[in-house]
């Protein structure tokens, strides 16, 4: 599928290894807000055995935008890359056709919604000891 959008007398392999390095630069630069969180709370970072530790022990809802910075500012590398520097369109990278197949979203989505909701209603129905097990310290 990808395959056959290489032509390999056209495109110089420097430049998917400039791109690479690009969005690996916007993954790093996504990550100083993060560091600059950490470090401003003025934590000691040797006093928790792994970073989950560290990451918990601040709010959940700003860890997780903290988190989900860098892979927001990756993307906008990644467009950055295939748009300027290798100038094809942002949507090669989704799919080969002319127009995105919506029936191939969907439908994986659909199955993915109604699995997990038959797995949900197995657990909590015919499972429930288990289910209690695993929440009987939050509960009580």
């Amino acid at each position: 599928m990808f395959i056959e959008q290489i032509n390999l007398e056209k495109k110089d392999f420097v430049k998917y290894i400039a791109g690479s390095v690009a969005v690996i630069f916007f993954n790093i630069l996504g990550q100083i807000p993060l560091t600059l969180y950490v470090l401003s709370q003025g934590i000691d970072s040797k006093a928790f055995e792994d970073q989950y530790q560290l990451l918990g022990s601040f709010p959940s809802n700003t860890t997780l935008f903290l988190i989900l910075i860098p892979f927001a500012v990756s993307l906008v590398g990644l467009w950055l890359v295939v748009e300027k520097q290798l100038g094809k369109p942002f949507k090669t990278i989704i799919t080969t056709r002319n127009k995105i197949d919506s029936s191939a979203f969907y439908f994986p989505s659909f199955y993915g919604e109604v699995s997990q909701l038959l797995l949900s209603l197995l657990v909590i129905f015919y499972l429930p000891q288990i289910l209690f097990g695993i929440l009987s310290p939050f509960l009580f």
